[in-house]
């Protein structure tokens, strides 16, 4: 019986290492949650405004914090941004 000797070259280790490690990377990416279709950037200005006023400020910041999740590029994300401060400067959140 006859043993065949095969080199091991440094390419074919590092295309063994390097294609596990993208397949995994890619698995990382997924998005598991669900598409949620983005709620208009007045509506949710507004419920969170409407929600300050009505006394919940801790629950305000959070939604003036989904409208510049959603809309970070609109010039109510600005706006949001500074009303959210100003939420949790209400309930002392600094």
């Amino acid at each position: 019986m006859r043993l065949i000797k095969r080199s091991v070259s440094a390419r074919s280790i590092l295309a063994g290492v390097a294609f596990p490690a993208l397949l995994l990377g890619l698995a990382a990416c997924s998005n598991s949650e669900p598409d949620i279709p983005d709620t208009p950037v007045d509506v949710l200005y507004n419920d969170a405004l409407d929600t300050l006023n009505g006394g919940n400020a801790r629950q305000a910041a959070k939604l003036f914090d989904e409208v510049e999740r959603q809309h970070p590029y609109s010039s109510w994300a600005t706006q949001a941004e500074l009303m959210s401060a100003y939420s949790y400067y209400l309930v002392d959140s600094y």
